[in-house]
């Protein structure tokens, strides 16, 4: 019996130092997935479409690798678009690339098309930029050409380049901020400009925004004030009437 004692005697005190031991043994940490720190593993679509676009090769690929990055809709977009269109030697490629920038649709996309093109120097750029701009600028677009004009001296090509693309102007969202510049631009040939764009737009709203120019803006010269009726007149007061050639 003494040695069957002992023996349990033993079995319990090993037991004993176990749980012990096991009592000092902190429990597991919990383990968390270390997520990539945002810009370093991560990239955006705006990357990786121009990435696809700097290897590709051939007017075609081109194209569809432009296209893809236009649809990202960022401006970081457009400067990329820019510079594969100014920097590539192969003449087709790079008229595929300019092809691809009339898809370029968000607000901010067309905005920024606006000013780079403006404060560019590639005339190919430019034109194709004029085309986009006139069937997809909104307010907030001759809002962003209008402080190309004030947020400093500007040069004379710049304003230059800015009365193009305004007067070129068909989109009807964009009649707001060109009403605005119609009553307040001091600058007659900004005025002009807005008023083509207005006549252009040819809305009820439009006209309306001439006749408000014409009635209460007395510092318009003789030619200005002709310049805008014509753009009212050409706009019809009734859906019925045909506006005049």
């Amino acid at each position: 019996m003494l040695g069957v004692g002992c023996s349990m005697f033993v079995i319990l005190s090993a037991c004993d130092r176990k749980e012990a031991e096991a009592e000092k043994v902190p429990p597991p940490r919990e383990t968390r997935a270390i997520l990539p720190r945002s810009g370093t593993s991560e990239r955006t679509s705006t990357e990786l479409a121009g990435d696809a676009l700097r290897t590709a090769i051939g007017p075609e690929a081109c194209f569809k690798a432009a296209s893809d990055l236009a649809k990202t809709g960022s401006s970081g977009a457009v400067q990329l678009l820019i510079d594969e269109t100014t920097s590539r030697k192969d003449e087709a490629e790079a008229a595929a690339i300019l092809d691809a920038l009339s898809d370029l649709t968000s607000p901010e996309a067309v905005g920024a098309l606006a000013e780079q093109s403006i404060r560019g120097k590639s005339p190919a750029v430019f034109k194709t930029a004029v085309e986009v701009i006139a069937h997809r600028a909104d307010s907030d677009t001759v809002d962003r050409l209008t402080s190309l004009l004030y947020d400093r001296p500007a040069p004379a090509d710049r304003v230059h380049k800015v009365r193009l693309v305004l007067q070129s102007i068909r989109n009807p969202p964009a009649a707001r901020a060109l009403g605005k510049l119609l009553l307040t631009a001091p600058e007659p040939g900004v005025v002009e400009s807005a008023a083509t764009a207005l006549g252009n737009i040819a809305t009820p709203a439009a006209r309306v925004m001439l006749e408000q120019a014409l009635s209460e803006r007395s510092d318009l010269t003789p030619t200005l004030r002709e310049s805008l009726q014509r753009s009212a007149d050409r706009i019809p007061s009734q859906p019925s009437e045909v506006p005049p050639p």
